[in-house]
C-alpha cells in the first residue's frame, strides 16, 4: 500500500510503500522493511533498519517505531510525527493512507531522551503556510498528549509498537 504524506495547501512530502500488518484498539500497523525507498522533493533515502507505523483511528498523529539492531545511545528509536488524522482510500494501484505533517515531531530516542523537535518549523509555517488557528490548537494538543505518552510509556507507546514490528521482523524472514 502507498503513504502519502502531505504538507499543508496539498504539497507533496514523503512518500513510501508499506504492508499492511493487522489493526488493534490503536488504528493500522504498517511494515516498512529495511531497504525500503522513501521520497520527497529534494529528498530520497533507503531505510536503514525496519520500522512499523500505526496510523491511529481518528487521532492526529502517525507514530513510527524502529529496530533496535545496531542502536546506538543517540538512535531514534520511536518517531512521532504530529498530523492530520489518516484518511484512507482504495487507488487503481491498491490502497493509500493520506496525512498531512504538520511539522511537530515527538521522539524518544534509545538512551530514553523524549523531546519535541521542529517547533520552529511549526512556528514558521503558521504564518507562512497559513495554518488555521483551529489546526494550530488541535496540533499543539496532540503534541502534548503524545509527549506525556511516550514519556510515560502509556499504550500505545508501552511497547505494543515494538510487538507489531516482531510481526513485521519475522514475516520478513519468513
Amino acid at each position: 500500500m502507498h503513504v502519502d504524506f502531505r504538507k499543508w495547501r496539498d504539497t507533496e512530502h514523503w512518500q513510501f510503500e508499506a504492508t499492511y500488518l493487522g489493526s488493534d484498539r490503536f488504528g493500522a500497523w504498517l511494515a516498512v522493511p529495511a531497504g525500503t525507498a522513501f521520497d520527497r522533493p529534494g529528498a530520497h533515502f533507503a531505510a536503514e533498519r525496519a520500522q512499523v507505523v500505526l496510523f491511529p483511528t481518528g487521532q492526529g498523529y502517525a507514530a513510527t517505531f524502529w529496530d533496535r539492531a545496531e542502536d546506538t545511545p543517540d538512535r531514534v528509536l520511536v518517531y512521532v510525527d504530529i498530523a492530520t488524522a489518516a484518511t484512507w482510500r482504495r487507488t487503481p494501484t491498491g490502497l493509500q493512507v493520506t496525512a498531512v505533517d504538520l511539522d511537530l515531531d515527538v521522539i524518544r530516542r534509545v538512551n530514553g531522551e523524549v523531546f519535541v523537535d521542529d517547533e520552529d518549523e511549526f512556528a514558521e509555517h503558521q504564518v507562512e503556510l497559513g495554518y488555521p488557528r483551529a489546526l494550530v490548537e488541535q496540533a499543539e494538543r496532540d503534541c502534548a498528549t503524545v509527549l506525556a505518552g511516550v514519556r510515560e510509556q502509556t499504550a500505545p507507546f508501552d511497547g505494543t509498537g515494538f510487538g507489531w514490528l516482531r510481526t513485521c521482523l519475522e514475516r520478513n524472514r519468513a
